[in-house]
């Protein structure tokens, strides 16, 4: 290419890099811009000469940076092209992100064409072109169309959760010009569980609702439901026959759907399960009925009771309306006579003599207040003990005074044992686990001034704990000079066994005691070597013995020259 097709080229260039609405950008295969068009310079909040020199990745948001590398390593890797969209701040800016839309692409440019064309010996025909688009509007748009989306489709799941929720059947579907056929294409739950068909029987099978009207009331209602649609007025009560059998009472409203021209197209429907209410004179009459049963039968239910139900009238009048269960006796060796006595605290005398007064505040606490439970022991005729949990009930008149007395005692003697037995497993449990800590941090002294403790086990929160405790005290009430931490006996030791191994090391030697470590192994030694653990001044030992023989056998003149 000629001299004067060269410059033309050039001026071309210019030409397109300044007045070109899209970013247009080359750069090296470590990001760093080497050309960089006026709009793209716009685009990233800068001029053409600050992005000299600058990676693309500075301006891409943190979020989106493993996108853009991603895409960047696919041109670099493949030859191929990428497209990528990411968030850039602008340069220097205060301004809000904006979205950026890069097609990234490493075109074959002979060395010798790109010399022509960018004028530099220099250019490496491998470096990559960017075009840039600013996608914000875009981006805006579609997150705005995504969220009504969601928007709408939760409400579509609302919608049908609501339809579930109503104590009927709702549905739709076309009709025909004449209201003389339909088929329902949605249909909720509700009268499924009622009915027991099926969905699909409902919309597959031609004219179901029809087959499973009652035969007396079919007549009828095909006859309301042309004019039920042009007036949209209530449809029943009717039956119908649920798969079982069974006869439903329920009550259909529609509403016709018309087009332009007010020829009806589709049909809404709500069909209610009205059989309760049908029902409901006869199963007040039912009610009735039962009650004057449970009435007569009130006693003999009350006596099958594992407990002792009573009730004692505080008037005088009244006194004959006292009443006591017969399981009093079965429970207690004792009678309704003697569990009412001459008070309605007669069962009082049931209760052992050291409660008997915390009890009877109690029962006078329930008559103040109304309503109230509690626990004692009681002892029957036999001699034997057992603890009874005792609600009462204070019945008043209009005056709020104390007319009557209610009560039940049932017998938790077996809960009360088991609960003590509980108990004592739960002491017995944590005397083993006290008796667990100290077997695994014992505390041996191996003479006036020298303590060894093998640490054993996991070095958990709670075991370090102890060990701190039982070492500080032993090295204060025995005045202990030198300590031996022995680690062989301990499992894995995380970051936080190591910190708790260091601030008990830390609290030995603030009471004057130096401390060897002993037992030290390359995994424990790599978690105390991480961080800013200090070990100055901690001497280390690879076993027991060996610190024993190096340093306390000689102590003190050569114990003392390590410390110097």
């Amino acid at each position: 290419m000629g001299v004067g097709a060269q410059t033309m080229t050039a001026n071309s260039l210019s030409f397109v890099m300044e007045h070109c609405p899209v970013g247009l950008s080359q750069h090296r295969l470590s990001g760093e811009f080497v050309v960089a068009s006026c709009a793209c310079a716009n685009l990233l909040g800068c001029s053409v000469s600050e992005l000299m020199g600058q990676r693309l990745f500075a301006f891409v948001h943190p979020l989106d940076l493993a996108s853009v590398l991603c895409a960047w390593d696919l041109v670099c890797s493949a030859n191929a092209a990428a497209t990528v969209r990411f968030r850039v701040s602008p340069f220097g800016s205060t301004e809000k992100e904006r979205w950026l839309q890069a097609h990234i692409g490493a075109p074959a440019v002979p060395p010798r064409e790109a010399d022509d064309v960018f004028g530099d010996s220099q250019v490496d025909p491998r470096q990559l072109v960017i075009c840039l688009q600013d996608v914000t509007e875009q981006v805006e748009a579609d997150a705005m169309r995504a969220e009504r989306l969601q928007q709408a489709e939760l409400a579509e799941r609302h919608r049908d959760q609501l339809a579930q929720m109503l104590p009927g059947l709702m549905w739709f579907g076309p009709v025909s010009p004449d209201l003389s056929s339909y088929r329902v294409v949605y249909i909720n739950e509700y009268l499924f569980r009622v009915t027991g068909y099926s969905a699909k029987q409902w919309l597959e099978t031609p004219g179901f609702w029809r087959s499973i009207l009652h035969p007396d009331d079919r007549d009828w209602v095909l006859r309301e439901v042309a004019s039920a649609g042009q007036s949209e007025r209530p449809l029943g009560p009717y039956r119908i026959i649920g798969s079982d059998g069974s006869v439903l009472w329920v009550q259909s409203t529609m509403r016709i759907e018309r087009d332009a021209h007010g020829v009806p197209v589709r049909m809404y429907g709500l069909t209610l399960d009205m059989t309760r209410f049908k029902q409901q004179e006869s199963e007040r009459i039912a009610a009735l009925m039962r009650m004057e049963v449970l009435k007569q039968r009130m006693d003999s239910l009350v006596d099958t009771l594992p407990g002792v139900v009573w009730e004692y009238w505080l008037s005088e009048s009244l006194r004959h309306q006292n009443y006591c269960s017969d399981f009093v006796h079965s429970l207690t060796g004792y009678g309704k006579e003697d569990w009412l006595g001459e008070e309605h605290a007669g069962w009082l005398h049931f209760v052992p003599a050291s409660d008997r007064a915390a009890v009877t505040q109690d029962v006078v606490r329930v008559l103040n207040e109304g309503e109230g439970s509690l626990q004692h022991r009681l002892m029957t005729r036999d001699g034997r003990e057992l603890w009874v949990a005792h609600h009462m009930v204070t019945l008043r008149d209009a005056e709020g005074r104390a007319l009557c007395l209610r009560g039940i005692a049932l017998d938790i003697t077996a809960s009360k044992h088991a609960e003590a037995e509980r108990l004592s497993l739960q002491q017995a449990i944590a005397q083993q686990a006290q008796r667990m800590l100290e077997l695994s941090t014992p505390l041996i002294p191996v003479s006036d001034d020298v303590l060894v403790m093998p640490l054993i086990g996991s070095l958990d929160a709670a075991r370090m704990q102890y060990a701190q405790q039982t070492l500080l005290d032993g090295v204060h009430t025995q005045g202990a000079r030198y300590v031996l931490l022995d680690l062989t006996g301990i499992g894995q030791v995380d970051e936080a066994a190591a910190v708790s191994l260091i601030e008990l090391v830390k609290s030995v030697r603030i009471l004057g005691a130096q401390v060897l470590l002993t037992g030290m192994r390359a995994e424990i030694a790599k978690v105390l070597g991480r961080g800013d653990v200090d070990l100055s001044g901690v001497l280390i030992a690879a076993s027991l013995r060996e610190a024993i023989r190096k340093y306390v056998a000689r102590r003190p003149a050569s114990w003392l020259a390590s410390q110097r």
